[in-house]
Parts: C-alpha cells; structure tokens; sequence
C-alpha cells in the first residue's frame, strides 16, 4: 500500500507457513505469515462463476462450497439476495454455518454475525442431507418436493438451529443410522401424511433438543421409531404439539 502498510492474500485452500520479502532503502526483508483454518464463503447475490470462493469474492452456489471444502474446513452461507438455495449435503467432517447463527472458528472469534437463515430448498429429494460426521447450523428448510432432512446409513452427525417447514413430505429422518446424532435447537412445522420425526432401522443414538423451537404436526405421526435394533431416542425441551394427527 501507499502508506507502507501490506495487504495479504494467501494461496486458495492453503494452511502453513507463507513467506514474501520486500524492500526498503536499508535492504531487502522476508516476513512470514502463518495460515491456520480453511474457510469457504458462500453469497447468491454474485453471478461470478470463476468465483474464488474467498471472503471478498464468495462462490453464488452452495454445492461449490461444499466440494471445495475438506474433512475439518468451514463453509459460510449468506443468506444473500433472499430467493432460496438448492440442497445442502453435509459430511465428511465439513462444518457448515449460515447465516441463522453467528459464525465463529476458534481462536478467532466472530467473523460473521447472526442474520436472517438462508433458506434450502430441494427440486427433488430431500433438502438437507446429513452423511456421516457431517455438521450444518442455521438454516431454514422449506422443502415442498421431499422430506426436509435426511441421514441414510450414517455414522452420527450434528444439526443446530435449523428450522424444518415440511408441507408434502415428512420434517427429519434418520435411516439405518449408527453411532451418536445430536440435533439442538430443532424447530419443525408439519403438515404431511409423512412423519415429523422419523428414526427406522439401524442401531443409532439420537439426541434432539428442542429448545427455544417446537415440533408441531397437523397431520401424520409426530414421531415413529420403528425396526431399530440397538440405541435411544431422547427428546429434550421446547413443545410437541398435534393438533390432528398421531403423537
């Protein structure tokens, strides 16, 4: 800069040590930064399909996000111009945010503050797909051409804040699960034949916590548990409520 002061932009998907000198009238020096935390943003008001994916130049789609992400790294999706976004699918150790919650890696505080939930919406299938490890927090799913969350045959996973809107299909289910599911601050509005809360088969241990949201279902089941051979289901918080289906 100008003023003497650098700007520094490291390497795409880059941790470690980066290095670059610069000169002065006294000499020449080599100053070296550390990168730690891989982060992918997400915005759909840019159009750029070369997006980098930085912060300053976001990808406009979601599952560019994802298959740039590695086991460990952060995706951040804006809630951008509004309209929604196609499904989201989260695994593999990915940690993916939007923009619902406050958006913070640790030893770095708050990069993003909490905003409006971006919304996924699905053209066919479910909106959400949780696979094995995967994590996903403040998000809104209003899903009228499937179920709004999905975990087929994983080992475990982790959702926070989301908000399940399930008008033609059923709100969240865990098939031929494994290993621990925790679900915290769950809201899910629903009014399908389908069930709001479907665990079937597997042997999984489900943890959901409803609190600050509700589950409430006009019509189907709230919740079916059926054909698990080990594990538990606990629900904890909030309010259940069914007006004319089946608890």
């Amino acid at each position: 800069e100008a003023d003497g002061d650098f700007l520094y932009t490291p390497p795409t998907d880059f941790t470690g040590n980066d290095t670059f000198t610069y000169t002065v009238q006294t000499g020449t020096a080599t100053v070296t930064v550390g990168v730690s935390e891989i982060i992918w943003w997400v915005d759909n008001r840019g159009s750029n399909s070369g997006a980098s994916g930085r912060s300053h130049d976001p990808f406009p789609e979601i599952s560019e996000g994802t298959n740039a992400a590695g086991p460990g790294e952060y995706v951040h999706v804006a809630n951008g111009n509004g309209t929604t976004y196609e499904s989201l699918s989260a695994g593999a150790g990915r940690m993916i945010y939007g923009e619902g919650v406050a958006f913070s890696v640790p030893g770095f505080g708050v990069l993003a503050p909490a905003g409006t939930a971006p919304t996924l919406q699905s053209g066919e299938g479910s909106a959400l797909s949780l696979s094995t490890n995967g994590f996903a927090a403040g998000f809104r799913v209003d899903n009228d051409n499937g179920w709004g969350v999905s975990a087929f045959g994983a080992a475990g996973g982790t959702l926070e804040d989301i908000e399940i809107v399930a008008n033609t299909a059923g709100g969240l289910r865990v098939v031929n699960g494994t290993g621990t599911f925790t679900f915290t601050r769950i809201d899910i509005t629903h009014s399908s034949a389908d069930e709001a809360i479907l665990i079937s088969g597997g042997s999984p241990t489900v943890n959901m916590e409803i609190t600050n949201g509700s589950v409430t279902s006009s019509t189907g089941k709230m919740l079916h548990v059926a054909g698990t051979t080990a594990g538990t289901v606990t629900l904890t918080g909030g309010t259940m409520t069914s007006t004319n289906g089946q608890g």
